[in-house]
């Protein structure tokens, strides 16, 4: 009795198997391929294996590094698999618009005649996985507010903001972006966080450009002079004030005085005229005190007056008048000085 003998068909090891397949190719047509015009047998030898290692990176949730290998096989060898895993890192990696660009490559890839299924199939899972991302793409609206802006420049994350797209909507990446608009020294800025499939709006407000008013002339009339008004009549008034008080005990002085006169002979006043005397020296003192300081404030207030009618300043008025106050046994007041 003849014995059965099995045949046992090559067992391709799992990674090796993935790469063929991701490449579009069948381990019995690798070889051919190699001496055809494209890519040569080494470049293909390098993409499958940057490729299994980027398979298993991705599977492991080290998609940056997953990427970054399935870019390299792809510049290698070009092809649409290789494509699509970029773009699915990208989406993991919240790269939203660099991933969008990739399934639209994938897309329009051009597949030479008689192309592998698996390239044909990568094209295919292309269009529905760009469409539900593109409905997570976030969008972000941004304005600028305040008068005078043209010229102004908006940066976004620090890179310039394309002006004709202010007011429009425009897709962005997931996370915190910073937004600033710039003006001459007026400055605007914003951060705004932004999730999958957020929709919002960013208005810049520039602060008020700074008005300057025209230098004051000898004419003119600043805030300094205004308060050098204000100073020259309170001077004017406190002046007046003193001369009327003066006057008016000024006046009861003169009478007392001629009563004292008769009654203190060589002013030696006998104990009854006492109370008299002392008021006759309290009422000479104040009469003194009033006139000083009535002259003096009426003639620091009529300084301040024209200097300020013939345009001078605070300061020339200060340096203008010296008031000194003095007080003595029986009087008291301000000398002022003038020039």
């Amino acid at each position: 009795m003849m014995a059965r003998m099995r045949v046992s068909r090559p067992r391709w090891s799992r990674p090796w198997w993935l790469l063929v397949v991701s490449l579009g190719l069948s381990p019995f047509v690798a070889p051919t391929l190699a001496l055809a015009d494209g890519p040569s047998a080494a470049d293909r030898e390098s993409a499958r294996k940057l490729a299994g290692e980027a398979l298993d990176l991705f599977a492991a949730g080290d998609h940056q590094a997953a990427y970054d290998k399935f870019a390299e096989a792809d510049r290698l060898v070009p092809a649409p698999t290789l494509k699509l895993r970029m773009a699915r890192c990208l989406d993991k990696l919240d790269r939203l618009k660099e991933a969008v660009e990739t399934y639209r490559e994938i897309i329009a890839f051009e597949l030479p005649r008689g192309a592998p299924a698996v390239h044909r199939q990568a094209r295919k899972d292309a269009v529905p996985e760009l469409a539900a991302l593109l409905e997570q793409v976030p969008n972000v609206v941004v304005t600028v507010k305040g008068r005078a802006t043209d010229g102004v420049t908006v940066t976004m994350d620090g890179e310039p903001f394309p002006s004709e797209q202010l007011g429009s909507d425009r897709a962005v990446d997931p996370g915190v972006h910073r937004f600033e608009a710039r003006l001459g020294d007026r400055v605007a800025t914003e951060s705004v966080e932004l999730a999958r499939g957020d929709d919002k709006r960013v208005a810049l407000s520039l602060p008020e450009p700074l008005v300057v008013g025209p230098v004051a002339g000898p004419g003119d009339r600043a805030e300094g002079g205004d308060g050098m008004r204000v100073a020259g009549w309170t001077f004017v008034a406190l002046g007046g004030a003193g001369l009327v008080v003066g006057a008016a005990t000024g006046g009861a002085v003169l009478a007392k005085e001629g009563g004292l006169e008769e009654r203190c002979p060589n002013r030696a006043c006998p104990p009854e005229a006492h109370a008299d005397a002392a008021e006759f020296d309290r009422l000479r003192v104040t009469t003194t005190i009033a006139l000083v300081v009535g002259g003096v404030s009426a003639g620091i207030g009529t300084t301040l007056l024209l200097t300020d009618a013939f345009g001078g300043d605070d300061e020339a008025a200060s340096s203008a008048v010296a008031v000194t106050p003095f007080l003595g046994p029986l009087s008291a007041g301000v000398r002022g000085t003038f020039w």
